[in-house]
């Protein structure tokens, strides 16, 4: 199959900005960090913008909540392995406006990691996954956008309107179908 602006070429470090017209609880009016992607093997991606509405001291048992990492907001990542806490890291790089993620760091990495100011410490309860070939499919049915990540981007306090920031700027019909309401006869 050739590839064209219809099967863009996929790679990880990117967003995959929900489509509108994507409908599956799991990703509607999702946007995620892809940090995996082989043709082969699959791919793996954490959804940046749904809240757990708690943070890792109160997610974890009393004794953490003394931890400097207390205070981080926890984010559902994916539907996979929804009981896993991966932490992740995320820095600009420095050659060029890259951002890249580290995963599932160990306990020593998070807390070099949590006194870094050039990096934005993200947790996660779970990821998202896809089998081989499995996400260039779901492009066939207009299910993703793709999108670069900036720095603002990954920060966990914009993620209530981040997907619709986002999807805004695909142009006029994209704009109007991120400010519509979730059910429009309630409008």
């Amino acid at each position: 199959m050739r590839h064209s602006d219809r099967f863009p070429i996929i790679t990880p470090s990117t967003l995959l900005v929900a489509h509108p017209s994507l409908l599956d609880p799991n990703f509607a009016k999702t946007v995620l960090f892809l940090t995996a992607h082989d043709e082969e093997q699959g791919s793996i991606a954490f959804v940046l913008n749904r809240p757990t509405h708690c943070t890792l001291g109160e997610l974890l048992d009393a004794d953490f909540r003394l931890s400097p990492l207390s205070h981080l907001p926890v984010f559902f990542g994916g539907p996979v392995a929804t009981q896993e806490i991966i932490f992740a890291s995320f820095q600009k790089s420095p050659h060029s406006s890259e951002i890249i993620a580290h995963f599932r760091l160990d306990i020593e990495e998070v807390l070099r990691a949590s006194t870094d100011p050039s990096v934005t410490l993200r947790v996660f309860l779970g990821y998202s996954g896809w089998s081989s070939g499995q996400l260039a499919q779901e492009f066939t049915t207009d299910s993703w956008l793709i999108s670069a990540p900036t720095p603002e981007v990954i920060q966990p306090i914009q993620s209530p309107t981040l997907w619709s920031e986002i999807v805004s700027t695909f142009g006029p019909w994209f704009k109007v179908m991120a400010l519509a309401p979730d059910d429009p006869s309630k409008n």
